[in-house]
């Protein structure tokens, strides 16, 4: 049983947009013939050879010294199959392709269908959104931190109060106004800077540093007597073995002042190798690996004064003490730090998380220092090297070293600007197992046989304290990310 089917190509003017899609462009006529479909004989065409396109000659018909790559006829299109990239697409952006080519849609050859690109490092044809070689980014922070505890630091009693029980911890009638809770140093401003660099072609190797810095944030707490007619700075007596208060003001015979100040401050600098574990059309899984320097340092100040207005025992009127106590801490980390970064995108925007774990030592330097200025009229003032809570036993430089750990977590919202520029929004938590904080380091325990200018008699207290305590700093982060 024989079958013919004549298949032509439709003319100029009747030709639709569909035709042209489904008929090659060369002007050629078939005819074909079906021979033998039962009986399973081969097809054969019924047309001259010649007259078909080299693609469709069959190779039985095909004769000898025949060449299917024939170069094309004057102004006639190489015909291909359809489903298939004509010419390599350009990657323009996130998001945005040019065809300089015809793309015809259709399963990407270098994307598989479950996770990513293929390990041919085909790129151009996957949409990468993590092309671009440099970048640099440049982040607002706008974080908080771990408030660190004072002791009482100033009392104050009602009215009629005896001189010897005035601001005395435990008694009826004395309040504490400075000290007793947490610092609260507030919502402060700091920056974070990231650039980095692709260094394989496939940009699955990078090298980025990171650098940043939480602005000095400072508390400052001051009380006086215009405010309170008795003030005082309460202590445990370490010779009568009960509370005491030193006087700063009472009514009639002293008027005084006190501040405690607290302040802090951040930084940090990675360096880190990335590399591009897993690769999707729509993400990337790095893993992150390098250095890590971390500082923390707290400074605590107190400063008082008192003026003798009348007859106070064998003290002058018109005499001004003042005192100054002051405790600093200064924590360096130096360790290595291990990550990951987990990035996805939907359109223009992005979105990454962000987790690390830096582990290596901190060393801690704590200084301790006093001043006491005594000035009687007509006299020349005399300054002494200790004040109330610094005083010789505690005074000094002592430094030490301990394993500690530094997490960090992350989360951050980008959407594009321009193919190159995203703005980013997120959150950072940061962590510090191992930390020196100067309010820790305060023995209220005091021998008033050191107050200036005396010395010691007794028990050696204060000590020299170096009590260990964690640390944290969170918040949010607005920044622009530029890629080159």
């Amino acid at each position: 049983m024989q079958f013919s089917l004549f298949c032509a190509s439709p003319t100029a003017g009747t030709r639709s947009a569909t035709d042209r899609l489904r008929f090659r462009p060369q002007r050629l006529a078939c005819v074909l013939s079906l021979a033998g479909i039962l009986g399973g004989t081969p097809l054969r065409a019924e047309s001259d050879v010649a007259s078909l396109a080299p693609w469709q000659v069959p190779p039985e018909m095909q004769p000898v010294g025949y060449t299917t790559e024939q170069p094309p006829r004057q102004n006639e299109r190489i015909a291909r199959p359809m489903g298939q990239i004509a010419e390599p697409p350009v990657y323009e952006g996130i998001g945005q392709w040019s065809e300089e080519g015809t793309v015809v849609a259709g399963p990407s050859q270098t994307c598989d269908e479950e996770w990513g690109c293929s390990s041919e490092c085909e790129i151009g044809v996957c949409p990468d959104p993590f092309r671009n070689r440099l970048w640099f980014s440049g982040e607002y922070l706008m974080w908080w931190d771990k408030s660190s505890n004072l002791p009482p630091l100033a009392t104050t009693s009602v009215a009629g109060t005896a001189r010897n029980q005035a601001g005395v911890l435990g008694l009826p009638g004395t309040s504490t106004l400075i000290g007793g809770h947490g610092v609260d140093l507030g919502i402060r401003s700091g920056a974070r800077f990231t650039l980095g660099c692709w260094m394989s072609p496939c940009r699955d190797e990078a090298f980025e540093a990171t650098y940043l810095f939480f602005g000095s944030g400072k508390a400052n707490y001051r009380q006086t007597s215009d405010d309170h007619s008795i003030l005082a700075r309460p202590f445990y007596n370490a010779q009568a073995f009960q509370q005491d208060a030193v006087i700063l003001a009472y009514p009639n015979e002293q008027t005084g002042w006190l501040d405690a100040a607290v302040s802090n401050e951040l930084a940090s600098l990675a360096l880190l190798y990335r590399k591009v574990v897993v690769r999707g059309c729509d993400g990337q899984l790095d893993f992150l690996a390098g250095y890590r320097y971390g500082r923390f340092a707290e400074n605590l100040a107190v400063d008082s004064s008192t003026e003798y207005i009348g007859r106070a025992g064998v003290i002058p009127v018109g005499t001004v003490i003042d005192t100054s106590d002051w405790f600093g801490a200064e924590n360096e980390f130096h360790g290595g730090e291990l990550g990951i970064s987990a990035k996805t995108r939907h359109r223009r925007l992005s979105f990454e998380f962000l987790a690390k774990l830096a582990l290596g030592g901190t060393r801690s330097r704590l200084r301790v220092a006093g001043a006491t200025t005594v000035a009687v009229p007509q006299q020349a003032p005399v300054t002494y090297d200790d004040g109330m809570l610094a005083l010789p036993t505690n005074s000094g430089t002592s430094r030490q070293s301990g394993f500690s750990a530094i997490p960090e977590l992350g989360i951050n919202v980008g959407y594009d600007l321009t193919p190159r520029l995203k703005a980013t929004f997120g959150y950072t938590f940061l962590y510090w197992s191992r930390v020196v904080r100067p309010a820790d380091q305060i023995d209220m325990n005091l021998n008033p046989s050191q107050f200036p200018p005396g010395a010691l008699v007794g028990y050696p207290v204060p000590e020299a304290k170096f009590i260990v305590s964690d640390y944290w700093a969170q918040g949010l982060n607005f920044g622009l990310d530029y890629r080159y």
